[in-house]
């Protein structure tokens, strides 16, 4: 079988498909991958074809995290030349492919599927991708809301998204002599989504309009060792907590570290923080913090006492993984949703917000990590997990 996968978005979108994509090519598929320019250095080394196209996620990043309502607008129309960009990359790879598969944001997938007559799915990582009224939308960072607010989240997130998008989408479709679609949301979605995410920290939505087949998490294990400056202050002293945001740009990174380095003066620990598109350190890190660059987390994390992240899909399940608790500074999207499911699960110590001057929060949750009920809890969640996503997944797609 001859797969399509189109993934976009940044790290954490990326790097679950390319394991997917690699499960595929284990039993004998030809497997063909579209990522962003950042997706490429990912794929290197693996038997796949891969080809780039579409926005810089990193500028996306950048000017969401300013904060200024002017900088998130202006990501609208970077949105709406990605689906030309898009539809005139991957059009010709369509053709050829006996599957189309999407994930994160890759409007064009259901319209190049309906135009060559390909099958296609979409792979949700958060159940925040799959509308209904269990939770609130992709807009909202607020839990616990009556449905009747959740769907109302809903509605707004849907007129946002055709905003952006659909007349742009539209214009593509009727000049290939396709319907228009009404929704740009559930044009990506599709009719036969599939979650990837652990059932234990996550479910789809009960009142989503199509079946929703959950496989599990994707996990791709690294190959590479931790780098030798890494190794040898882990061997320094005790288990650290990992700190770091990953995708996720800083308005701010000097007054950032210098907030982080005080919480974690303040509790007593000793930390890896990690640089990333935050673009923290720059400053002289006392003996028991180290600012590292880019480091596997499967490799990391079980080495660490916790892990204090942005809240993305892939961080989220990769130190639940690890079976250690985690604390969670979200910043936009699905972050708050994995938030809240990480305490509902009682894996973390409690809420910090992402850009708060006091340092003392995010002390008294480095503190917290430590605490016994909390780590064995961190640990029975991990024996617990689902293991095989990636099969499940493979298995339910050679169905089709």
């Amino acid at each position: 079988m001859r797969v399509l996968i189109g993934a976009f978005g940044t790290r954490g979108d990326v790097q679950p498909m390319l394991a997917l994509a690699l499960a595929l090519t284990a039993r004998g598929h030809q497997v063909t991958m579209v990522v962003p320019p950042e997706g490429a250095a990912l794929t290197q080394g693996h038997p796949l074809t891969v080809y780039t196209c579409g926005l810089s996620y990193l500028e996306v990043s950048e000017r969401m995290a300013s904060g200024r309502l002017r900088d998130v607008l202006s990501v609208l129309p970077l949105m709406r030349r990605q689906v030309d960009a898009h539809f005139d990359a991957i059009e010709p790879l369509a053709k050829s492919a006996d599957l189309i598969i999407g994930s994160a944001v890759f409007i064009v997938g259901p319209s190049l599927s309906a135009l060559c007559g390909k099958p296609y799915v979409y792979f949700a990582l958060a159940p925040l991708m799959l509308d209904g009224d269990d939770n609130p939308g992709p807009l909202v960072p607020f839990y616990g809301l009556p449905k009747a607010l959740n769907r109302l989240s809903w509605w707004l997130t849907h007129q946002v998204w055709n905003l952006s998008s659909r007349g742009r989408l539209n214009r593509l479709r009727r000049a290939r002599a396709l319907a228009p679609a009404r929704s740009v949301w559930r044009e990506v979605l599709g009719e036969h989504p599939f979650l990837a995410a652990e059932p234990l920290l996550a479910s789809p939505p009960s009142s989503h309009p199509y079946p929703v087949t959950q496989p599990g998490a994707f996990f791709l294990d690294s190959a590479e060792p931790l780098s030798a400056p890494t190794e040898a202050f882990l061997n320094r002293g005790p288990p650290p907590v990992y700190v770091g945001f990953g995708s996720m740009a800083d308005p701010n990174p000097r007054r950032t570290t210098e907030r982080l380095l005080e919480s974690i003066r303040r509790a007593g620990v000793r930390a890896i923080v990690s640089k990333g598109w935050a673009k923290l350190g720059g400053l002289d890190a006392p003996e028991n913090v180290y600012f590292a660059g880019p480091e596997p987390h499967d490799r990391l994390f079980g080495r660490c006492s916790g892990v204090v992240h942005h809240g993305g899909a892939g961080t989220t399940h990769a130190a639940a993984r690890a079976g250690v608790p985690q604390v969670v500074l979200p910043q936009i999207l699905d972050q708050f949703y994995w938030r809240h499911r990480l305490l509902q699960a009682g894996l973390s110590p409690g809420r910090v917000g992402r850009y708060g001057q006091d340092p003392e929060p995010l002390a008294r949750a480095l503190r917290g990590l430590s605490d016994t009920g909390l780590q064995g809890r961190a640990r029975d969640f991990a024996a617990r997990m689902q293991r095989d996503g990636l099969s499940q997944a493979v298995k339910a797609l050679e169905a089709l």
